[in-house]
């Protein structure tokens, strides 16, 4: 269940990234590729599991919060983005590209990096005990 969390929040960000239609400015693509290592790393670390197939409780518990964090930052970023996006559409009918600024979520996509490298340790200590 969270690698199909992970999977989803990269599938977000991955099409954010490589959009034709969205211009990402200030230090939107730096904050972007911090919220995508970190979820690469989680999703291998979920990955590590294909082939142990422990369903311990530790682990379920251990998943069961990576999805949460994964899912919050994946509602923020999209509730961002959308929110630009309709304030853009509304001042042009016209197609054009549209300019996405998610400076306002640095400090919780760094949080998110933090805590993920935590959710990292705690699941694979779960997943070998």
């Amino acid at each position: 269940m969270g690698y199909a969390a992970v999977d989803s929040l990269m599938s977000t960000i991955h099409r954010l990234v490589n959009s034709t239609r969205i211009c990402l400015i200030s230090t939107t693509p730096e904050i972007l590729d911090v919220a995508m290592k970190s979820a690469k790393s989680l999703r291998d670390a979920l990955g590590k599991n294909d082939d142990r197939k422990n369903n311990s409780e530790g682990v379920m518990a251990a998943d069961a919060r990576i999805r949460e964090e994964v899912r919050k930052l994946e509602d923020a970023i999209e509730s961002d983005a959308l929110t630009q996006f309709l304030s853009q559409s509304e001042s042009s009918q016209q197609e054009k590209k549209i300019f996405l600024d998610l400076d306002n979520l640095t400090q919780y996509i760094h949080g998110f990096s933090e805590t993920a490298k935590k959710m990292v340790e705690e699941y694979t200590q779960e997943l070998y005990r």
